[in-house]
């Protein structure tokens, strides 16, 4: 606040360092009584807008038939502290998985807003937004940032996730209708055409056997018989199946 001298106006203009607020002068000509008060806002063109520091300027009133009296007014400037939004964590932080993989975000500062991408471009807040887990069943790199109002927005998080097919692989169950088996014999053939071929043996009771050794796109199909030392039993009805 500046206290102006009865009589007195400010001289303002746009080269002036401050801008008043004086109700009191509303035209040429009007003064304001002595003892009134203005608010000064500095004028961004005179005094750097981020740099802090003390500045001194003097304020010109002016008034018909007296000198012009110049007050000196100091303004300190300083530059405004900002908290920035911590910085997200991926769990997991990437790596090599099978088939699939779940990932989560978080931040440690509360109530922010946790944006995403999966494509390593940059997340904004049009990205998609982090409510909760969710499933990679493919490579990506997956991107975050964290945002509230208010506050900078966190430093980016990144991870690089591998994410490997499953192996190839069918599993083929039976019913053991015999009590005096030793082993079953597991027959298979590729398609409907082809011809049987004894791939594998399992012990008495067991009722699977899972093939690894099958390829993604190919139709397999299977019998089984039971076996002891006096002979086998009949086949099993035929069982196909193909790995996507």
């Amino acid at each position: 606040m500046v206290t102006v001298p009865g009589g007195g106006r400010w001289s303002t203009n746009d080269t002036s360092p401050f801008y008043d607020s004086l109700a009191c002068w509303s035209g040429l000509g009007r003064s304001c009584a002595s003892g009134t008060t203005t608010t000064l806002t500095p004028n961004p063109s005179f005094f750097p807008a981020a740099a802090a520091g003390t500045y001194s300027a003097s304020l010109t009133i002016s008034s018909s038939g007296y000198p012009d009296l110049a007050i000196p007014v100091t303004l300190t400037v300083t530059t405004g502290s900002t908290s920035t939004v911590a910085t997200p964590t991926i769990n997991p932080n990437g790596g090599s998985f099978t088939g699939s993989v779940s990932v989560t975000l978080q931040t440690a500062t509360s109530g922010a807003s946790i944006y995403y991408t999966t494509n390593a471009s940059t997340p904004t807040q049009s990205s998609t937004l982090y409510t909760g887990a969710f499933t990679l069943t493919s490579s990506a790199t997956v991107n975050a940032i964290a945002f509230e109002s208010g506050s900078n927005p966190s430093a980016q998080a990144s991870a690089n996730f591998t994410v490997v097919a499953p192996s190839a692989q069918l599993t083929l169950t039976w019913q053991d209708n015999s009590n005096d088996e030793d082993d079953f014999a597991i027959e298979r053939k590729t398609g409907t055409n082809g011809a049987y071929s004894q791939i594998a043996s399992v012990g008495a009771n067991v009722t699977s056997y899972v093939d690894n050794s099958v390829t993604r796109g190919v139709n397999y199909c299977y019998r089984v018989q039971a076996v002891n030392s006096v002979g086998a039993s009949a086949y099993t009805n035929e069982a196909c199946g193909t790995v996507p």
